[in-house]
């Protein structure tokens, strides 16, 4: 018998080569003066405005790039996540963008996994053998790290787990629009 695995759901990740100590600088000053908002976050800052930093912008449309293949000009909209101890990111998804992704600058131990959730959603809730439904209930979680890049569809739902430890959890993620009134980045 032949197997056909159709409609595989993408999740690029790879390490980038960014000063992660010069982010959280530049990062600690942009909070100062931006307030934060409510969209995922339970507890923990996330900020209202984008984070218009050129260089990290201009690094992750280069990763996009490399990564999934893709090519030509796009829009960016990020927001920064500092996530204290007992601060997570419910599950969401972010439907008026293209890709979706988030790039870790501190990442202590304990401090929350990111979980994705099947795109099947409710449909796979009437599937009781384990053969058919491969994985079905389960998200998959990463670990992440400092460093670490992720980029997805961003239908694709997921969550924040919990930070556990006393140090921040901080992390820029973004959307990637082919039009919008994000930033511009060829």
């Amino acid at each position: 018998m032949q197997i056909m695995n159709l409609f595989s759901t993408p999740i690029w990740k790879v390490e980038l080569p960014l000063d992660n100590d010069v982010l959280i600088k530049k990062i600690k000053d942009f909070q100062k003066n931006t307030d934060s908002t409510s969209k995922s976050n339970i507890g923990g800052y996330q900020s209202n405005k984008s984070f218009d930093d050129k260089e990290f912008n201009e690094s992750i449309i280069n990763a996009i790039s490399e990564t999934t293949g893709l090519s030509g000009g796009y829009c960016i909209e990020n927001w920064v996540n500092i996530n204290g101890k007992g601060d997570k990111n419910k599950r969401h998804a972010h439907p008026i963008a293209f890709l979706s992704g988030v790039y870790y600058i501190n990442v202590p131990k304990n401090s929350g996994v990111i979980n994705f959730y099947d795109p099947r959603g409710i449909c796979m809730s009437g599937m009781t053998d384990g053969n058919i439904s491969i994985n079905g209930f389960e998200p998959h979680s990463i670990t992440p790290s400092n460093g670490m890049f992720l980029c997805f569809p961003s239908w694709l739902e997921h969550e924040v787990e919990e930070n556990m430890t006393d140090e921040d959890r901080i992390s820029i993620s973004f959307n990637i629009e082919t039009k919008s009134n994000a930033t511009v980045v060829s």
